[in-house]
C-alpha cells in the first residue's frame, strides 16, 4: 500500500515530457536552452525539439477538467502501524492490494511517497512525426484511464433519479 503526503517545500508545477529514449539518470539536471528548447509549431498543436541532433515532434495531452497529475518521489519511510487512519494522519492512501495483510496475517508496510510537483498536461515525443493519439500508449493511456475513472465514479441518470446508492443489476 502507498500513501501520498504533501511536500514539505512548495511543490511547483511542471510539464512532464515523455521522450522516445532511455536516459539512465533520475533527478534534476541543470539543462540550458542549448540542450533543450522545444518550439511550438505554427499549427499550435505539435512541438519540435532537437535532442543530440535528432528531431523530435511532440504532442501535448491536457488532463480533463477536475483532474490533476502529480510527480511523486520516494521518501524511504513507512507509515507507523498505529497511525494508519486517514483522519489522524492526513495522508491520502492508495490501496494496491485487496487487503492490508499478507497471506500470513502480518500487516503490510505502507510506504510514504511525497508530492514533488503537479501538472495539467504532458508532452509525448516521437521521432520525426507527432505521436498518434490512437496508437501511442501514453496518449491512449491518459485518455482511457480518465474515461475509466469517469465511469467508475459517476452515477447513471436512472440511479440518480431513483436516489439509489447501490449498483443496479
Amino acid at each position: 500500500m502507498l500513501t501520498i503526503q504533501p511536500s514539505k517545500e512548495s511543490a511547483g508545477t511542471c510539464t512532464p515530457n515523455v521522450l522516445p529514449c532511455r536516459i539512465d539518470r533520475t533527478g534534476p539536471v541543470d539543462a540550458s536552452e542549448k540542450h533543450w528548447a522545444p518550439v511550438r509549431g505554427p499549427d499550435d498543436e505539435a512541438w519540435t525539439a532537437y535532442l543530440r541532433g535528432r528531431r523530435l515532434k511532440g504532442t501535448a495531452a491536457s488532463l480533463p477538467q477536475g483532474y490533476r497529475g502529480v510527480v511523486l518521489g520516494q521518501t524511504g519511510q513507512t507509515l507507523p502501524q498505529n497511525g494508519r487512519t486517514q483522519d489522524a494522519v492526513g495522508f491520502n492512501s492508495l490501496e494496491l492490494e485487496e487487503d492490508n495483510e499478507d497471506e500470513d496475517g502480518v500487516p503490510k508496510d505502507v510506504r510514504i511517497l511525497e508530492e514533488r510537483a503537479s501538472f495539467n498536461e504532458i508532452v509525448v515525443w516521437s521521432h520525426e512525426a507527432p505521436p498518434d493519439q490512437r496508437s501511442d500508449p501514453y496518449l491512449k493511456g491518459v485518455n482511457e484511464w480518465c474515461a475509466f475513472a469517469e465511469q467508475m465514479h459517476s452515477y447513471s441518470a436512472i440511479r440518480a433519479e431513483k436516489g439509489k446508492d447501490s449498483p443496479t443489476k
